[in-house]
C-alpha cells in the first residue's frame, strides 16, 4: 500500500482500511508512508501522528468554481480572522458558519429544483 493505493481510493477503485472509531488516536510510524485523514493525501515521514476529534461539528462549504475561491472561502477566512483577533468568540464563529452553510445549501437546493 502507498500513494498508488491512495489514488485508487480517491477515485473509488478500492476501499480504505478502517482502523477504529474513537475520539483520539495516536499512530507511531516506523517509516515514511502515504496518509490520508479527512481530505487530501500526503507522504508522512516516520514519527507519531495524533488525530483528535473536535467538539464542534465540521462545517462543509461548497467549493467555488473559480480557482481563487469565492464568497464561501472569503466568509470562512473572515470568520477565522475575527476569531483569531478576538473580535468574535469560538461559539459565535461556529453559529455563523453553520447558518451560512445552511443558507448556501438552501439556495443551491432552490437552484436545482428550478
Amino acid at each position: 500500500r502507498g500513494n498508488f493505493n491512495l489514488g485508487q481510493i480517491r477515485v473509488g477503485l478500492t476501499n480504505a482500511q478502517r482502523l477504529c472509531q474513537c475520539s483520539k488516536v495516536k499512530i507511531t510510524m516506523k517509516k515514511s508512508i502515504a496518509v490520508q485523514v479527512d481530505g487530501e493525501p500526503w507522504k508522512q515521514d516516520s514519527g507519531v501522528l495524533t488525530i483528535e476529534r473536535q467538539k464542534e461539528p465540521a462545517m462543509m462549504l461548497h467549493r467555488a468554481l473559480e480557482e481563487g475561491g469565492g464568497i464561501e472561502t472569503e466568509v470562512a477566512n473572515l470568520l477565522e480572522w475575527a476569531e483569531e483577533k478576538k473580535i468574535i468568540q469560538r461559539d459565535t464563529h461556529a453559529i455563523l458558519m453553520k447558518e451560512f452553510s445552511r443558507r448556501i445549501e438552501k439556495k443551491n437546493r432552490a437552484r436545482r429544483n428550478k
